[in-house]
């Protein structure tokens, strides 16, 4: 017979009480590597927020407006490459792909500008850069040049005009240099937009969007441009006070041929009047019938900035004009778009002081006063590393209304 009744106590094994060891993962203590982590998070979100900025801003196309106008897209202050033949056909060929229909070259070298301007399919109007110890001095087609030695400012003035040329102030590169070039007198032209002033002055986020878009082949690496040009602005609003100065944008850069897609003059000549040449084209300029603008933001080919005595009449006169003060005069500013993309913005100023901001693709202004009115578009544009600002992408040659 089986006994059933239950075994003994077990004998005690030691080995069950043995503690069970948990595998824990293993933390990261060291800061540093937490610091680089997040870096390498924003650096990749900033990376994606360039990435998927599309240009240009706005895709609207402008109207041609047929008012006996012609647009012609070109380079202002782009300095001549020296020595080798195969650099100038470079910067030849460069123009040609960004379908450039003038180009005004000024440098030092005026032998390499011509020989680039005697082999070029378009205009080439030819400056000499003329150094002194108040600023920098760009004479426009000077006959033969003027001998450069140490020589005031003003005494250039002179010799530039008897050799039938005219001047320009060369915007100082230095952000440090006092514009000590522009409280003289005797100048048809000051540079109030120079690029290489745009990029010394630029700030720590722009310098990064820079570099980003230079990285990913991104229009982003030039949206820098856009800043306002507040030094250069102010000192031409200060000479437009005492007389009519032209204003320009200047590339003021050898080799970069990037950006002569970036920053264009758009020139205002009579329609029908072509072949256009350099003796037109110069003319034009010397007239202030031009504006600048940045087209990788839109389409500004367009724009008209005119004054009118009554609506429908023809134009009392365009920008770069001299006008007499009448009663209604109305200032007319269009970009000729055909719809409104909602991120434009319209400055008018008048000797400097700005009387009219409004959104849309059109100002209309009636003139109260006699003055010097002239007009800013800005674009509404990403940020980075958030939100947006304005930037702007288009300055117009002022309108004079005299007393």
């Amino acid at each position: 017979m089986n006994d059933l009744r239950p075994a003994g106590p077990a004998a005690y094994d030691g080995a069950l009480s043995t503690p069970i060891k948990v595998k824990r993962r293993r933390r990261i203590r060291h800061p540093m590597l937490w610091l680089l982590g997040i870096i390498l998070l924003l650096s990749g979100l900033l990376v994606l927020r360039v990435g998927l900025v599309s240009f240009p801003a706005f895709e609207q196309k402008s109207v041609n407006s047929d008012d006996g106008w012609h647009i012609l897209r070109g380079a202002y202050h782009l300095v001549a490459p020296t020595g080798q033949v195969s650099d100038q056909e470079s910067l030849v060929q460069s123009a040609f792909k960004a379908e450039i229909d003038f180009l005004v070259l000024a440098g030092s070298d005026l032998e390499s500008a011509n020989k680039i301007a005697a082999s070029a399919p378009f205009p080439v109007v030819v400056g000499q850069e003329i150094v002194t110890g108040q600023g920098t001095v760009v004479a426009i087609n000077p006959t033969g040049g003027v001998a450069i030695k140490k020589k005031g400012i003003m005494s250039v003035f002179s010799e530039v005009k008897q050799a039938g040329g005219w001047t320009v102030v060369a915007n100082p590169l230095d952000v440090d240099n006092p514009w000590t070039a522009w409280d003289t007198h005797g100048y048809e032209g000051i540079e109030f937009f120079n690029v290489a002033r745009q990029l010394q002055s630029i700030t720590f986020t722009d310098r990064l969007g820079h570099w980003i878009g230079l990285v990913l082949g991104s229009q982003y690496s030039q949206v820098y441009l856009g800043r306002r040009a507040v030094g250069g602005l102010g000192h031409w609003d200060d000479g437009n006070r005492q007389t009519q100065v032209i204003g320009f944008c200047a590339l003021g850069v050898e080799g970069d041929f990037d950006l002569l897609r970036a920053v264009t003059t758009y020139l205002l000549v009579p329609e029908g009047f072509g072949p256009y040449g350099p003796a037109e084209v110069e003319k034009a300029l010397k007239q202030g019938h031009h504006f600048c603008a940045l087209p990788f933001f839109g389409d500004p080919a367009g724009f008209r900035f005119e004054a009118r005595a009554e609506p429908g009449t023809t134009p009392l006169g365009i920008m770069g004009d001299r006008i007499d003060f009448q009663a209604g005069i109305e200032l007319i500013a269009d970009l000729n778009l055909p719809h409104d993309p909602g991120i434009l913005v319209f400055h008018l100023f008048l000797d400097g002081r700005e009387v009219l901001t409004t959104n849309g693709t059109r100002i209309n202004y009636k003139v109260s006063v006699p003055g010097t009115y002239r007009v800013e578009i800005g674009v509404k544009f990403a940020d980075i590393p958030w939100g947006e600002s304005e930037r702007l992408f288009l300055y117009s040659n002022p309108i004079h209304i005299l007393k």
